[in-house]
């Protein structure tokens, strides 16, 4: 007879069978945040093996000090920052020398090559989409990881200030200023910020 695991439809109901060590727990956490950990591990280091064996760390980890850790709210956010921190300590092992968060690798989105299918699209809306994605490419890196954290990874914007080491209200000053300089260069006849967030939050940024 196959054994059936209860489903956690809150971030509670996770944290409280992780917190009792159940080890399908574990398997749910990997299960639902495994590919979100490894495509943003992607963004720094084209190494997937690397990113592959810092995630496991970054669990490994979590499963032994989680007995001393206040219940969480964000679990995903939570594991991204781990994911970072885990990143910078393995790079240091690597190249031998002493990195910081700031001096982490450039964050490559390779917007350009993340385009949606253009079935279902009209001509127009397709070219938005691909100006769009070839302006994101020309962000600078800390405006391109801070929109896709938000608007992809759809992290909370306290939670993306923790990641990025960067004040709350420099963080929505950050976001906002890279999508003020998206919608004055892309050529959109009565463009908005919603017609940019929508083009977004339709594309693809897992690999």
């Amino acid at each position: 007879m196959l054994k059936t695991y209860p489903t956690y439809t809150t971030e509670e109901s996770l944290w409280q069978a992780l917190s009792e060590g159940k080890e399908h727990a574990y398997e749910h956490l990997l299960a639902q945040y495994g590919d979100a950990l490894l495509a943003y591990g992607l963004k720094f280091t084209p190494d997937r093996e690397l990113v592959k064996d810092c995630i496991q760390n970054v669990l490994t980890h979590f499963y032994l000090q989680i007995h001393r850790l206040s219940p969480i709210k964000n679990l995903k956010s939570y594991l991204l920052v781990m994911l970072k921190h885990e990143l910078v300590n393995q790079l240091n092992d690597w190249h031998h020398t002493l990195i910081s968060l700031d001096e982490m690798p450039v964050f490559n989105l390779r917007a350009s090559q993340c385009l949606l299918p253009k079935e279902g699209l009209d001509d127009a809306a397709y070219q938005r989409h691909v100006q769009l994605m070839k302006l994101l490419d020309e962000l600078p890196p800390r405006q391109k990881e801070a929109i896709y954290l938000y608007y992809i990874q759809e992290i909370p914007l306290k939670e993306i200030a923790v990641l990025m080491d960067m004040e709350y209200q420099s963080i929505r000053n950050l976001i906002s200023r890279s999508l003020r300089k998206l919608r004055e260069q892309i050529v959109v006849t009565g463009s908005s910020s919603l017609s940019l967030i929508y083009l977004l939050n339709g594309s693809t940024f897992i690999f």
